[in-house]
C-alpha cells in the first residue's frame, strides 16, 4: 500500500533577508533608519570607486509587498545626499542632514504627479530659526520636535511653528549634540563631551557623569523602565534613575566597545557595534556577526520592531527573524507527526494481532519485576551529594551532577572544593 505524506502549513520563514542597492536603495552603506510597523525608511550612501566622483546618497522607503524601495535624493527634493537621522511622525517624515532639517509630507506626496515630487519636501535652515545647519539627531514629544546640531540644541513647536535654541552658555556640556532621549518632561542630551539632563519645563541643564575614562561622546540614548541606556565609544552604560548607580557593559560583553545604536526586543537589548551585534539579557550576552548571517560587522543602526530586528550595516540592510529556528522546528514536528501517523495507519492495516505464548508472558512478568525492584532501589538511595556530606569520594563523584572541571582540576561545584586529591 502506497502512503502519500503532504507537508502541513507553509514553508517556515527564513532567518535572514538582505536588502541593498539591488532592491532600489542608493547604496548599500546604511547610515540611518527608522521603522514603524511595516513602514521602513533607510538613509544610505554610495561611495564611487572613483575618488573624484561625487558622493551619492538619499533615503529609501520599503514596499513590504515587493521587497523593493522607492528612493528620494536631492533631485527629488531631499536637502542633502547624506541623512544623519530619520524620524517617522505620522504622515510627516523628518530628516536630519548636514544641510538643514528636511521634512517630507507623505499625504501631499500621494496627491502629486511624479515630476512634482519636490513640492512634498520642505527644508528648514538657520534663516528659518534652525539653531545650526548640521542636524545630527531627532526626537519628538507631542507637538515639539527636538533636534541636536553641531552647534547646540533646538526645538520646533510644529503646531505654532515656533523655534527655540540652547547653547553651551545655557548649560550644555558641549555644543556638538549626537543623540537625544525623551522621558516625559526630561530630555536626555548626548553630546560630544558627556551627558546632560534637560528639564524642558524649567529650561535648566544638569551634567551627568558617565563611567568612561577618555572619550565622552554619547552616540545613542534610550530611556526605558526607569533606566537611561547610554551608548558611547567606551561601551554601553545603564543609569538606574532611582539609585543613581551605573551598570556598564564593556569588552567582556560586547564584540566592540564603540556602540553605534541599540534597541530592545522584550527583555533583550540588541546593541550595534563596529564588530557585530551583541544581544544582552541581564549579564549574559551573545554576538551576532557575519559568521551568523549578518551582512557586515560594521553596524550603524538597530531597530527591533515586532518579530523582526532591522539592522543597518556598511554592506546592506538586514531583516533578522530570531524565531526562524523555532518556526522551522514546529514545522518539522508537524511533518514528522504526519509521517508517523501515516505509517501507524499503514502498519495497523497490515499487522494482525497475535496472542502471546505462556513463555512470552512469563518473560514479561519477570522483566516487570526487575523494573519494579530497580525503581524501589533508586527511590531508597540518596543522591551522591547528600551521601558524601561534603567529603567527595571516587565511588560517588563519578555519578554526581556537581562533578565538574575548573581551571584544569576536577571540582565539586556543590561544596566549592577541588577533587584532585580525591581522584588522582
Amino acid at each position: 500500500m502506497a502512503l502519500a505524506i503532504t507537508s502541513p502549513g507553509a514553508h517556515a520563514q527564513k532567518a535572514w533577508e538582505l536588502y541593498g542597492k539591488v532592491n532600489g536603495m542608493v547604496g548599500d552603506q546604511v547610515i540611518s533608519m527608522d521603522v514603524s510597523g511595516s513602514t521602513v525608511w533607510v538613509g544610505t550612501v554610495y561611495v564611487d570607486p572613483d575618488p573624484e566622483a561625487p558622493l551619492q546618497g538619499g533615503v529609501s522607503l520599503l514596499d513590504p509587498s515587493t521587497g523593493n524601495f522607492t528612493t528620494y535624493t536631492p533631485n527629488e527634493g531631499l536637502a542633502f545626499v547624506k541623512v544623519w537621522d530619520i524620524l517617522i511622525d505620522g504622515d510627516k517624515i523628518w530628516f536630519g542632514t548636514p544641510r538643514g532639517l528636511c521634512v517630507l509630507d507623505t499625504k501631499k506626496l500621494a496627491q502629486l504627479d511624479p515630476f512634482d515630487v519636490k513640492q512634498a519636501f520642505t527644508t528648514y535652515t538657520p534663516a528659518d530659526g534652525l539653531v545650526a545647519e548640521d542636524v545630527k539627531c531627532l526626537a519628538k514629544s507631542g507637538n515639539v520636535l527636538w533636534f541636536g546640531t553641531n552647534d547646540g540644541l533646538g526645538s520646533l513647536d510644529t503646531s505654532s511653528m515656533t523655534w527655540s535654541q540652547w547653547h553651551v552658555e545655557d548649560g550644555l556640556p558641549a555644543k556638538g549634540i549626537e543623540s537625544l532621549g525623551i522621558d516625559g518632561k526630561i530630555l536626555w542630551v548626548g553630546t560630544t563631551d558627556g551627558l546632560s539632563k534637560f528639564d524642558t519645563e524649567k529650561g535648566t541643564f544638569e551634567t551627568i557623569d558617565i563611567p568612561v575614562e577618555d572619550t565622552k561622546v554619547v552616540n545613542c540614548i534610550v530611556v526605558r523602565e526607569g533606566s537611561v541606556w547610554v551608548g558611547t565609544r567606551e561601551g554601553l552604560h545603564v543609569l538606574d534613575q532611582a539609585s543613581g548607580k551605573w551598570t556598564s557593559y564593556g569588552e567582556d560583553d560586547l564584540p566592540d566597545v564603540w556602540v553605534s545604536s541599540f534597541g530592545f526586543k522584550d527583555d533583550e537589548a540588541w546593541v550595534g557595534t563596529r564588530e557585530g551585534v551583541a544581544v544582552i539579557k541581564g549579564r549574559k550576552s551573545k554576538v551576532i556577526n557575519e559568521k551568523k548571517g549578518l551582512a557586515s560587522n560594521d553596524v550603524q543602526a538597530v531597530e527591533p520592531v515586532g518579530e523582526y530586528i532591522w539592522i543597518g550595516t556598511a554592506k546592506g540592510l538586514n531583516r533578522y527573524y530570531p524565531g526562524a529556528a523555532a518556526a522551522q522546528m514546529r514545522q518539522m514536528t508537524l511533518i514528522i507527526g504526519a509521517i508517523v501517523a501515516g505509517v501507524a495507519v499503514a502498519v495497523v492495516a497490515k499487522v494482525k494481532f497475535f496472542k502471546p505464548t505462556p513463555e512470552e508472558l512469563e518473560k514479561r512478568k519477570q522483566a516487570e519485576e526487575i523494573r519494579t525492584k530497580r525503581k524501589e532501589r533508586k527511590r531508597a538511595e540518596n543522591p551522591p551529594w547528600q551521601m558524601c556530606k561534603g567529603v567527595p569520594s571516587k565511588e560517588l563523584c563519578g555519578r554526581c551532577k556537581y562533578n565538574s572541571v575548573k581551571s584544569g582540576k576536577l571540582h565539586c561545584s556543590k561544596y566549592d572544593i577541588d577533587l584532585e586529591s580525591s581522584t588522582g
